[in-house]
């Protein structure tokens, strides 16, 4: 963590135009060392600005809230503070230059992909706070008190956590905390919570692997996949197998960012044998899945709608509408096999039938005038415009209806 600090101080002495000592005062010149020897005798914390040269936001910032008279009261009583500039600029001295391989360790280490960032941390170096981008004088303000604030809070449970003092309780409250300060260490306090626990079917045990789970989402599919009758007891039927396909599914795509990135088509018998558990009895689903995941991401309309009909046709109570109308979108644009674009109207058919939404009816009727079927297609464009409550979506069917009779190839222009 000093270490980490120690890059973010030596980093905050740019020459760049928005170093400026009108408003707050930015430090300067000083190591991490003596920062935190400061911080500690004036019993104040640590406020970070943490942006880039051509961030009209972070400007914004430094021009008008930062000259505040009420804010540069507030951080220059309560916080000693620092500016850290994240991006290279063709103006950076030589100095500056030689700390750019420091700039992506800090922009992983704090998950750094909005500018600007706000970083608080307690006078001995603890991060107990962020917030992102710009803001008004009232609600800098506000964030810098909620950081003051929890420094009693956040700092006292790591503490409790290194010197082995923790609570259960404690140690929950420890994994919310770092989740919501997005603290590196919150794979960590998550797992070392969940393993105090014989039950994460409780009520409470449930929402928190909702919400906090993501960071330790192997250790939760287990859970879930050893537990699938408690789970469904208390998120409701079905639940459980919805989780562990998509998750599953999940896990072979991010094995295949390299074919994404190429478009380059996977062995998936390989696939399926690496990143799948052996005789699972979701595999094909999870599978199946994956493959559609992969082919929306790759924008390949054939093999999307090949699988989507075979994924409906296979696990239709699993097809919520929401993915329907992702795979039939895609479809639409990308699809150009007739006979396939043919087959995937039962999607759109079993939408209609059940939510009768002028928006199906629209995504229907330009799959029907991509095959050439001009006036069924204008004729339920028609009825999407009758059905449709809304002068914004009507304007746009009655724009699709016009550009149908022109004979356009909407599809190419979506």
């Amino acid at each position: 963590m000093k270490d980490i600090l120690v890059i973010i101080l030596s980093l905050s002495f740019s020459t760049s135009s928005l170093a400026q000592d009108i408003g707050i005062r930015f430090v300067h010149g000083s190591s991490w060392k003596e920062i935190v020897a400061k911080a500690t005798k004036e019993n104040k914390y640590i406020f970070v600005d943490c942006y880039t040269t051509w961030c009209g936001p972070c400007r914004q910032m430094a021009k008008n809230v930062f000259t505040k008279k009420e804010v540069a009261e507030f951080y220059n009583s309560k916080f000693i503070c620092v500016k850290a500039q994240i991006d290279q600029s063709k103006y950076d001295d030589t100095e500056t230059k030689a700390r750019y391989t420091d700039l992506v360790t800090i922009i992983n280490t704090y998950s750094i992909t909005l500018y600007p960032t706000f970083l608080f941390f307690t006078p001995n170096g603890i991060l107990i706070n962020r917030s992102t981008g710009s803001c008004s004088a009232s609600d800098l303000i506000s964030d810098g008190k909620k950081a003051l604030k929890s420094e009693n809070e956040f700092p006292t449970l790591q503490e409790k956590y290194l010197t082995g003092k923790s609570s259960v309780s404690s140690l929950k409250e420890l994994a919310i905390k770092a989740h919501e300060n997005n603290d590196i260490h919150k794979q960590q306090y998550t797992l070392a919570y969940i393993r105090t626990q014989k039950n994460m079917f409780t009520k409470d045990n449930f929402y928190f692997m909702q919400h906090y789970g993501e960071a330790v989402k192997d250790t939760v599919l287990e859970i879930i996949t050893s537990n699938e009758v408690l789970c469904d007891k208390v998120a409701g039927y079905g639940y459980s197998k919805i989780f562990i396909v998509s998750n599953l599914a999940m896990k072979i795509i991010d094995t295949l960012k390299n074919n994404i990135d190429i478009k380059q088509e996977p062995d998936w018998n390989t696939v399926s044998s690496t990143c799948l558990p052996k005789n699972y009895k979701y595999n094909s689903q999870a599978l199946l899945f994956a493959k559609l995941l992969y082919y929306e991401k790759t924008e390949k309309g054939n093999e999307l709608a090949r699988n989507a009909i075979a994924y409906y046709n296979d696990f239709k109570d699993d097809c919520y509408s929401i993915l329907l109308r992702n795979w039939i979108w895609k479809i639409y644009l990308f699809a150009t096999d007739t006979m396939l674009l043919q087959k995937s109207t039962v999607l759109c058919t079993a939408l209609i039938d059940k939510y009768y939404s002028s928006s199906d009816m629209d995504t229907y009727a330009l799959i029907l005038y991509k095959l050439g079927k001009v006036d069924e297609a204008i004729e339920l464009e028609t009825k999407a415009v009758n059905n449709s409550t809304k002068d914004e979506e009507n304007a746009r069917f009655l724009d699709t209806i016009k550009r149908m009779k022109a004979g356009e190839k909407i599809w190419e222009h979506k």
